[in-house]
């Protein structure tokens, strides 16, 4: 895995700080996802949406959404470390939904699960 610097050493974390990022092309490939989701699908028999979409992917996709989920994992980590979990916000322009949606199509694959 990809490794991010270790958090900086401290004995009470950053309070007074509000940490916001993007969800859609910052944290999560949304755009890759909806690429890979409009792909037809060759496999006919009945699966869940996110079998479905996974075996659309290539195995090179599998492993860089494994990669990006490690990522992703190692960078809120920190920022949770560093800032506490109430001063970090995931945002989307989407609807209140699509987050948990997004998550849930890709579960299973690396740290998204």
């Amino acid at each position: 895995h990809p490794s991010l610097p270790s958090p900086p050493t401290m004995k009470k974390p950053i309070l007074n700080t509000v940490i916001v990022f993007d969800f859609d092309d910052t944290l999560f490939p949304t755009t890759k996802l909806k690429e890979i989701s409009a792909r037809t699908n060759t496999i006919q028999h009945k699966k869940t949406e996110a079998q479905t979409l996974v075996s659309k992917m290539t195995v090179q996709e599998m492993m860089e959404f494994t990669n990006l989920s490690w990522i992703t994992y190692s960078l809120l980590t920190l920022y949770i470390s560093r800032y506490s979990r109430r001063n970090i916000c995931i945002v989307t322009a989407s609807s209140s939904d699509w987050i948990k949606k997004a998550l849930s199509l890709v579960y299973g694959l690396g740290y998204y699960s």
